[in-house]
């Protein structure tokens, strides 16, 4: 089980670097409840994570899940074997403090591009990390 709680400051580090895209981040025991609760359309229970514009900004909350279960964490890398990534890219992510940056890093490439399919989030996230130190 990963708990986002441990890792909180350093992701909050890595989303200043996008202050002009990126508002807040903010931890929520359901993402799904989080949208829910505002009226925003979410379907997946077990979302971990979630790119939404705030309107009266025009800049984006990050919302990670609480808790990241083992099973939803194999789940999402599962998903990206078929998105053709590397199998080092992929064995990166089983580290929990490298699965949760490049979740965090994915949610920004979405606020960084609307359009950008899962994929290119994934490949923007890949990115960032390879070109610095974050």
């Amino acid at each position: 089980m990963i708990y986002i709680s441990k890792y909180k400051e350093r992701l909050f580090s890595i989303a200043r670097l996008f202050d002009a895209i990126v508002e807040d981040v903010i931890i929520v025991p359901s993402v799904k409840e989080w949208c829910s609760l505002r009226g925003i359309t979410e379907t997946s229970e077990d979302r971990a994570g979630k790119c939404v514009l705030n309107l009266s900004t025009g800049k984006h909350l990050i919302l990670l899940a609480t808790t990241i279960s083992d099973d939803e964490k194999k789940s999402i890398i599962d998903a990206m074997s078929l998105h053709g990534f590397s199998l080092a890219e992929l064995e990166s992510l089983t580290d929990d403090w490298k699965f949760v940056k490049h979740l965090l890093l994915h949610e920004c490439a979405h606020a960084f591009n609307s359009s950008f399919s899962e994929r290119q989030c994934d490949c923007w996230a890949f990115d960032k990390i390879k070109e610095s130190v974050i």
